[in-house]
């Protein structure tokens, strides 16, 4: 499969090549999100309050050949801790009559087409919350609303033309968490990752429904080969969307060495958008290893709880806050008795100002 690919996105970019284009527009863009935080509970060394800023700056470049392909590249700067910059999603396109196909850093078919309980502001379940917890691996394999992603990893993409209404996809990563000039295999981790999937959306007497679902496979080194999938569904009538997804991570993350156990996750969302406000709430259930086998522990309960709010200030400038409950039995391993229970109760308020 990973064959065919790579010859036919070489095929596309050759071919769009060969017709005469137009000078191509530049864009530049982003967002400072400054956001302040308390967290109250039980979880050892939790930070109790703290400001996180994240900024992004993006430059956009398209551009359109005589014969109507078009063509173009992101790059996109992130900062990170302690005021140092990296780069995220870097990756060139070409699109046509035949779809569109994406080649460098950017995120793959799992992350693109999951459909799960909508999200807004801080981002509720799907949010920021994490981030003051000690980060992503609070949660069962480092985020359960949908199946594990190979995220900005340089990769290949493809992705059909929608036909009345159905969108398929197709990602080939050769080493998950390569990105930027890096040549390497994972020695530890995942290598060849194939991923698949589709959306269909239509609407039904005036409401918009839209479905989807992804499979994604990979071969482990260190860790166990997995095969994971995801299917979701949303509706949305006038300013009202509600919808919800469900998430199998297979053996992702864990050691050949280590106890398999299930790895599995659901969520269900609602969001109001009215105008200059939009509200929400959204709930989540799971279970699996927060970290790569012995690395981490057994979530053999995770629940979190959010609501959400944004206001739209002035043009391009959002206030926003989140409240997210998150409660989680711990064990060692699947098979082992619990160790305990972990709770805390994050409240965020911040500020976005997007260019």
């Amino acid at each position: 499969m990973r064959k065919i690919l790579l010859a036919s996105c070489a095929a596309l970019i050759l071919a769009s090549g060969s017709a005469a284009a137009q000078e191509m527009q530049v864009r530049v863009g982003g967002s400072v999100d400054v956001q302040g935080g308390h967290v109250g509970g039980d979880r050892v060394n939790d930070i109790k309050r703290d400001l996180r800023n994240e900024t992004e700056l993006f430059v956009q470049a398209d551009g359109k050949a005589d014969n109507g392909i078009g063509y173009g590249a992101r790059i996109e700067l992130n900062n990170g801790a302690a005021n140092t910059i990296g780069t995220d999603e870097v990756y060139g396109y070409v699109t046509g009559g035949f779809g569109r196909v994406e080649f460098g850093d950017a995120e793959g078919v799992s992350e693109r087409l999951r459909v799960a309980a909508p999200s807004f502001g801080i981002g509720q379940i799907d949010g920021d919350y994490v981030e003051f917890l000690g980060g992503a691996a609070i949660q069962p394999w480092g985020g359960p609303l949908g199946a594990p992603g190979t995220g900005a990893s340089t990769k290949l993409s493809y992705f059909t033309p929608s036909l009345h209404g159905a969108t398929v996809g197709l990602s080939y990563t050769p080493t998950d968490g390569d990105t930027g000039n890096s040549v390497a295999r994972n020695a530890f981790g995942y290598n060849d990752v194939v991923e698949i999937g589709g959306n269909y959306s239509r609407d039904v007497q005036g409401v918009g429904v839209i479905v989807g679902g992804t499979l994604t496979t990979a071969k482990g080194e260190a860790l166990r080969d997995y095969t994971g999938w995801q299917v979701g569904a949303q509706a949305k009538y006038r300013g009202l969307t509600v919808g919800g997804g469900y998430a199998d991570a297979g053996s992702y993350g864990i050691l050949k060495s280590d106890v398999k156990g299930g790895q599995n996750a659901w969520n269900l969302g609602a969001a109001y958008d009215l105008g200059q406000f939009t509200v929400g709430a959204s709930y989540l259930n799971g279970k699996g290893y927060n970290g790569f086998g012995s690395a981490g522990f057994y979530h053999a309960d995770y629940d979190a709880y959010a609501v959400g709010v944004t206001y739209k200030l002035l043009p391009g400038v959002a206030l926003s806050s989140d409240i997210v409950h998150v409660r989680a039995d711990v064990k060692a391993d699947p098979s082992a008795a619990a160790t305990g229970e972990n709770a805390a109760t994050v409240f965020i308020v911040g500020t976005k100002v997007a260019f």
